[in-house]
């Protein structure tokens, strides 16, 4: 992105006026000898770099390292994850989360929506595309995992956050938007260095069903991921989800295991 300035000319509204000839109409004023057509030579516009120490905190990095978390069902009896609203057709932010020890959540780069809501991709004035939003990137397309006893399910992570940035206009690509101030928007980054909490939400197997039937991975799977017509048991909203979690120190090689017991 090249950002340009315009420089003018000015005469003084005081000044003596220029005549037709390129002479000036008061007493003992020189006369213009330079050509008329270099007069608006400075108007033209001229490139001027923009610093990368400014703008380049505001772009989104490449993932460098990921790590995976492994749920583990130790106990008897299925458990379900619920990983998508269906009824809704929107992505469930709820059934696993990251917090940091000091900073609170981590709104992760490639499973949420945007942690503001509705927020704009940073790189897209940068570079002056058509500016996308983090409507919902879903974990899965899929409504449900489900974990049999001794079962383990892997939930993926970039190693990206999405962080929120109030971004400065010169930033952004004037010829593709147009802004009168700063943009608000979002950049994928490497998470702050230090003690992590990752939690899982379930239910157990018997409080919630798939259409008339219990939920079940075909062909005897140990876990899956399937898309499905859920719902309670008893009817009506899904029952108070139970929790597991664990904890780490990032960055590290990983995996971290989450035990359900």
């Amino acid at each position: 992105m090249q950002r340009y300035t315009l420089s003018l000319v000015l005469l003084s509204a005081c000044g003596p006026a220029m005549t037709s000839e390129g002479g000036s109409s008061g007493e003992g004023d020189e006369t213009s000898t330079g050509d008329s057509s270099t007069l608006g030579a400075e108007t033209d516009l001229e490139p001027e770099p923009l610093d990368p120490a400014v703008c380049d905190p505001h772009r989104s990095i490449e993932q460098t390292a990921g790590l995976d978390f492994h749920v583990t069902n130790n106990t008897s009896e299925q458990i379900v994850m619920v990983t998508r609203q269906h009824r809704q057709d929107a992505c469930e932010r709820d059934f696993i989360g990251l917090d940091h020890a000091e900073d609170g959540p981590v709104y992760w780069h490639e499973m949420f929506c945007g942690s503001l809501g509705n927020t704009p991709i940073c790189d897209d004035y940068l570079d002056g595309n058509d500016v996308s939003v983090l409507l919902c990137v879903c974990a899965y397309d899929d409504d449900l995992v489900i974990i049999e006893p001794g079962g383990e399910w892997t939930f993926p992570w970039s190693g990206l956050a999405l962080v929120a940035h109030d971004m400065p206009a010169l930033c952004v690509d004037a010829s593709a938007h147009q802004v009168s101030g700063n943009v608000w928007c979002e950049t994928a980054q490497k998470p702050k260095v230090g003690e992590y909490t990752v939690s899982v939400s379930f239910v157990r197997g018997a409080e919630i069903n798939c259409g008339s039937q219990p939920c079940t991975c075909p062909n005897g799977e140990a876990s899956c991921a399937i898309e499905s017509l859920y719902g309670s048991t008893k009817g009506g909203m899904l029952p108070d989800r139970h929790e597991a979690q664990a904890s780490f120190q990032w960055p590290t090689d990983g995996p971290v295991r989450i035990e359900i017991n």
